[in-house]
């Protein structure tokens, strides 16, 4: 009996075990075993995140006979079903081994795909893969190191951080990578949400990991490029089209940082477009770069050397550094690991912009028009002149009469074969160069397969309208929804279309050169005066200043108008994203109400508007700067090959670029509008909650508001609004408020009554240019976060 229990025991230990290593074991086939033996690897070593693709390895050895064909990866698609293909044409002789990456994308709650080995058309192989282990937590910072010292840079996976708003910690989960990931236009580093490049020698990168860079960049990443003791190695050697930076040479500097003074070897740097962002006593130690919706963040010293790395500072420094990279990072996890950016830019995509449509009221009069001369007016007419022979030849002529009346009436919103609608965003620099960032969908009104080719240097990726729904995980899935065929760094799409079914796909890494739009403005008591002259070839549809928070609509402008500005009042003080909730609740309120002309032309469009606007404020496009927004027309093209199809193209373009303007008045006084300063929260009761998007305060409890005013700006005036949401309701005019006097250490209380207050400042109320207000919020009156305008004088 003992010996059969010994048995049975040892037959479920080997069980275990089995199952414990099987997760790392190399995948076999389950057909043709005599034939291939294969192993797969996934992510960046064995880390990734969902919803963004990662690299998958496929390593082969052929033992029977020659290989040429490709090597597929089926992946579940989205919730319409089928599976999403990415494939690389393979050749491999007998008893050669071969690797081959391929970027893959899965959805969330999702780990399994199908590995298939296809030679002409025909799968001789097919085998079951998981991607069991290494997800990393979408709160975390996935950051790649590019490095010749590693080790150095290890202080850096111990970082943890907050954001700005929420208050959540997260962690920087740091992974080795090589220019080897620099591939497919940076589909292989998309799981990345930083990349650190410290004392790597970057002559090593050739054009090619260059356009990954930039297109990855582009997209939103965070990339931060360390210089100081070895900077021959990073910007001596550095691509002068990637980033133009020369340095004078390096100087050694006791610098404060935080809180400790170190003796830091500083770079000279000269950097094209960049801002200073953190300066310590004239030593300039970062340098900032805005590129698309991403960030190059240059520091003047080595990230790896002492005596930095053995500071406590150094993980202050580099929260600072990384706050608005963090910010992204929690508000895409906010929203369950979907960025809203896909949800608007399938709304405008879905939604072809065609004018002219004849409408159901216009299409009716017409048909019971021809009801009524057919069926009533030429049967009484023809029978009292006794003439119903003529019947046969009256009636058939009018049907073509109403034929062809309709035929017209529709011709304006005739489709070609394919349609293209895009939806562009282009951020332009100084000398108006611009990285083009954009989303294109694609429809057919025929049937069947339908390729796509691109310019070898777009970087361009299908959209799954996943939006959290896992795809049928539960069964086999047989349809191909859309193929990406990669070879070398380029790719092509074999999308299978179905009739009005409109192909998503987000495109970057394109740049474009475009004539600035002139303009001179200044900011005189919180309103906008100036002029602005559209150089642009085409109209300008709707013409947007933002400043901080501040928004002015200053409506259509033609191509080569100038226009000038007196007394402009602001719209909205919530930012961009709070104008698009404001104009599209202002037309859906038309809707129902009789009183308002739904024809007014600042109903047209306002859907695909406000919708170009919610992603122009999800990306990193207007910053604490003040932009200039056109919405246009302008077209651009991708130069995308769709067979030989005929196309209808249609664009919606947004050109963003900065605005000259100034705020000095005529007696050099420094006047910033409201909202321009944005606050943060220092502290909240834990019996209050606070809306981080308006504003609101529920609850009971203090809450303490700090706001940062410019270094530069010595504030002699402040002006407190009460909180005014994204459709001009006041809040909080009833609340209880205080303000802090540095001198006294004591809060004084002020009245929002008359929804405005105005105070002198000696100094009291500023130290380190950080005012504080608090707010002691109440369940009985609305409480809302105040606005600021600033007076004061350039110190």
């Amino acid at each position: 009996m003992k010996v059969k229990n010994i048995k049975i025991f040892s037959a479920i230990l080997l069980v275990v075990i089995f199952n414990l290593i099987a997760p790392n074991m190399k995948v076999n086939a389950s057909k043709n075993d005599d034939k291939y033996d294969l192993t797969i690897s996934y992510g960046i070593d064995g880390k990734y995140k969902a919803q963004k693709y990662m690299p998958v390895t496929v390593q082969i050895n052929n033992l029977e006979k020659d290989f040429n064909g490709e090597i597929e990866l089926r992946i579940v698609s989205d919730y319409a079903g089928g599976y999403n293909s990415y494939s690389k044409e393979v050749y491999a002789k007998v008893g050669e081994s071969v690797s081959v990456t391929i970027p893959v994308k899965f959805l969330d709650g999702n780990n399994s795909g199908t590995l298939c080995l296809v030679e002409n058309d025909k799968v001789l192989y097919e085998k079951k893969f998981h991607v069991s282990s290494g997800r990393v937590s979408e709160g975390n910072a996935l950051t790649g190191l590019l490095t010749d010292d590693a080790t150095a840079l290890g202080y850096l996976g111990d970082i943890t951080y907050f954001d700005s708003s929420y208050s959540n910690v997260g962690r920087m989960n740091c992974v080795n990578i090589d220019e080897s990931y620099l591939s497919e236009n940076g589909l292989n580093i998309d799981v990345l949400d930083l990349i650190v490049i410290n004392n790597y020698n970057m002559a090593n990168l050739n054009e090619d990991h260059y356009s990954s860079l930039n297109n990855w960049v582009n997209e939103g990443g965070t990339l931060i490029i360390g210089t100081g003791a070895n900077e021959s190695k990073t910007i001596t050697n550095i691509n002068k089209n990637f980033l133009n930076i020369s340095s004078e040479g390096t100087i050694e500097r006791n610098v404060a940082i935080t809180n400790e003074n170190l003796n830091l070897i500083l770079s000279q740097i000269t950097l094209e477009g960049a801002t200073v962002t953190n300066n310590s006593y004239g030593n300039k130690l970062v340098y900032s770069l805005d590129r698309g919706a991403g960030t190059i963040l240059v520091t003047t010293f080595d990230l790896g050397l002492e005596p930095f790395i053995s500071s406590s500072d150094a993980t202050l420094m580099l929260q600072n550094m990384l706050i608005e990279t963090f910010d992204k990072i929690y508000q895409q996890d906010y929203n369950g690991s979907y960025n809203s950016s896909s949800y608007q830019a399938s709304y405008m995509l879905r939604n072809i912009p065609v004018q002219d449509v004849v409408s159901p009221v216009t299409l009716g009069i017409i048909l019971a028009t021809y009801a009524v001369l057919v069926g009533i007016v030429l049967y009484v007419v023809l029978k009292k002149m006794k003439r119903n022979e003529l019947t046969w030849i009256l009636i058939p002529i009018t049907a073509v009469i109403f034929t062809i009346l309709i035929y017209l009436l529709g011709s304006k919103m005739k489709f070609k074969d394919v349609v293209v609608n895009s939806v562009n965003i282009i951020s332009t620099d100084e000398n108006g160069k611009g990285q083009i960032n954009g989303y294109i969908g694609i429809g057919s009104k025929n049937k069947g397969n339908l390729k796509i080719e691109k310019e070898e240097n777009l970087n361009m990726k299908y959209i799954s309208d996943d939006y959290y729904y896992y795809g049928d995980t539960s069964s086999e899935t047989k349809t191909l929804k859309i193929k990406t065929t990669y070879i070398k760094d380029n790719s092509y799409f074999t999308v299978a279309n179905n009739v009005s079914e409109m192909n998503k796909f987000e495109v970057s890494g394109k740049e474009i050169v475009l004539p600035k739009i002139e303009n001179s403005l200044k900011i005189k008591d919180g309103s906008l005066e100036g002029t602005i002259k559209n150089n642009l070839d085409y109209d300008i549809k709707k013409l947007i200043i933002v400043s901080g928070q501040s928004v002015w609509d200053l409506g259509e402008v033609s191509t080569g108008e100038q226009i000038s500005i007196s007394e402009a009042e602001i719209k909205n003080s919530y930012g961009i994203q709070g104008y698009a909730d404001s104009i599209q609740n202002e037309y859906y309120n038309a809707q129902w109400d009789d009183s308002v002309d739904k024809r007014d032309p600042k109903f047209k469009n306002v859907e695909r508007y406000s919708s170009l606007l919610y992603l122009l404020s999800n990306g990193n496009y207007i910053g604490a700067k003040t932009k200039i927004i056109a919405i246009t027309d302008l077209p651009v093209d991708y130069s995308l090959k769709i067979e030989n199809k005929s196309i209808s193209n249609y664009d919606l373009t947004a050109v963003v670029q900065d605005a000259d303007i100034d705020f000095k008045d005529e007696d050099g006084n420094l006047n910033f509008p409201e909202g321009y300063f944005e606050y943060n929260i220092a502290s909240i009761a834990d019996t209050a909650n606070f809306d981080y998007y308006e504003g609101y305060i529920y609850g009971y409890g203090d809450v303490i508001l700090e706001y940062d005013i410019d270094t530069n700006v010595d504030v002699k005036e402040i002006t407190i609004n009460s909180g005014t949401d994204r459709w001009g309701y006041q809040y909080g005019v009833d609340g209880e408020y205080y303000i802090y006097n540095y001198n006294t250490n004591e809060y004084e209380k002020f009245s929002l009554s008359s929804g405005s207050y105005k105070i002198s400042n000696d100094g009291s109320y500023t130290l380190n240019n950080k005012i504080q207000i608090k707010i002691v919020a109440s369940n009985d009156g609305n409480n809302a976060a105040p606005k600021l305008m600033i007076k004061g004088v350039e110190k």
